[in-house]
């Protein structure tokens, strides 16, 4: 099915996340470098993000 155009936020979700990044630094360092690598690659390089998505 098609992704709906204004998806909600998970507010649970970014706190469950956010605790873990706190508890253990390597997985919220992991975190940073994956959602850095989406902003600054994925978004802007056509074929990677026909890969990844």
């Amino acid at each position: 099915p098609p992704r709906p155009r204004a998806a909600p936020f998970w507010t649970g979700a970014a706190v469950i996340v956010a605790a873990i990044g706190l508890a253990f630094p390597l997985a919220g360092l992991a975190l940073v470098v994956v959602i850095l690598f989406d902003l600054l690659l994925v978004r802007h390089i056509a074929p990677l993000r026909r890969v990844l998505n």
